[in-house]
């Protein structure tokens, strides 16, 4: 695996023709001394650069012709994850693609910036508070801020209505709310695999295969109350939502759980919280991620009492999903039966709901 580091010089002229010029391209074995360390084995450029400087870091990854790029601007990360075959088709060259890019990541945060300084409705402000119970528990600065999440996530992602159901103010407010709490304090680039929620009016029927030993395959129809797609859209059943979002005692809530399950599958990109930036950090989180999960799956097996749903015991990624439901519907009682996984997630969201 190739790993480089580029460095672009951003000349802004007189008519504001902004030219992109590269001034270092090297490869090198980190850590470097222009660079900080991060969770993904990488060291990341110092976030003080000016804006007129771009760093590009680039992985190769030659089994599968594909490169991993990071953007470095100021305090904006994205990244890009392009195969060498898409990139040297559509673009010229790879200066071309990060000329490209650049336009288009400073267009995505001027945008962002427009739409979250508009005034927020107020008839938006009261079925939030209506449907939304949490809402009333956050600071008068998180309330802020997650009306500025609210603005933006409307603006980019689309909602549909399925099974007869007709999409609403008050479904996509109530969904978009709780989404978009588990954003709150930390850059977002508001679930970039994400582009659609399909809403059913209640529980639907889906098929589902299953990979069973020896290469058995089973096939049938399940009943759901919400899914989440690595890539494009995240489906829930309304009447769920509402029962969830408005019983403040409950355990279970669909929106939050299904919402976990787009951050665990992009694996917080364009996400800056400490986890996911800090290789120390990232192995704390996992090895206790891993023993709280060993330890609940024992009891689940040995049929003891635990407080979170058995569902979580089917992988790591569900116990992730059902963990988070728990940490903001009930984290009094997360942190009586599992502390030390209650902390790590209070970490993971730089939040705390008691």
């Amino acid at each position: 695996m190739k790993q480089r580091l580029f460095l672009y010089r951003v000349n802004v002229g007189r008519t504001n023709l902004v030219i992109i010029q590269r001034i270092q391209d090297a490869v090198y074995i980190f850590p470097h001394p222009a660079m900080t360390e991060s969770a993904v084995g990488y060291q990341t450029p110092p976030r003080t650069q000016s804006a007129l400087h771009l760093f590009i870091f680039c992985r190769e990854f030659p089994q599968n012709r594909s490169l991993q790029i990071h953007f470095h601007i100021c305090n904006y990360t994205p990244v890009f994850t392009v195969s060498q075959d898409f990139l040297l088709t559509k673009y010229d060259s790879f200066d071309k693609f990060v000329e490209y890019n650049y336009y288009m990541l400073i267009f995505k945060k001027w945008r962002r910036n427009k739409t979250a300084s508009r005034p927020f409705p107020w008839d938006w402000l009261a079925i939030i508070e209506e449907n939304v119970p949490l809402y009333q528990k956050l600071s008068d600065a998180d309330r802020k801020e997650l009306q500025r999440h609210i603005l933006i996530f409307l603006s980019e992602k689309r909602f549909e209505g399925c099974g007869g159901l007709e999409i609403t103010d008050e479904i996509k407010l109530t969904i978009t709310a709780q989404a978009c709490i588990l954003l709150l304090h930390r850059q977002t680039d508001y679930y970039p695999g994400l582009h659609s929620i399909l809403v059913y009016p209640n529980a639907y029927v889906a098929n589902r295969i299953e990979h069973l030993a020896a290469g058995v395959v089973a096939e049938g129809p399940e009943v759901r109350l919400g899914e989440s797609w690595h890539r494009g859209s995240v489906v829930l059943s309304w009447d769920d939502v509402q029962s969830s979002a408005a019983d403040a005692a409950s355990t279970h809530n669909v929106v939050f759980h299904e919402f976990a399950h787009q951050i665990d599958t992009t694996f917080g990109e364009g996400d800056d919280t400490p986890i996911l930036q800090r290789s120390s950090a990232y192995r704390t989180w996992s090895r206790i991620l891993q023993k709280e999960y060993q330890r609940f799956c024992d009891d689940v097996e040995d049929n003891r009492y635990t407080v979170l749903d058995s569902y979580g015991a089917t992988n790591p990624a569900e116990f992730f999903a059902v963990a988070t439901e728990f940490f903001f519907q009930q984290p009094q009682l997360l942190r009586q039966h599992y502390p030390d996984l209650y902390n790590e997630l209070k970490v993971f969201y730089q939040f705390s709901a008691l």
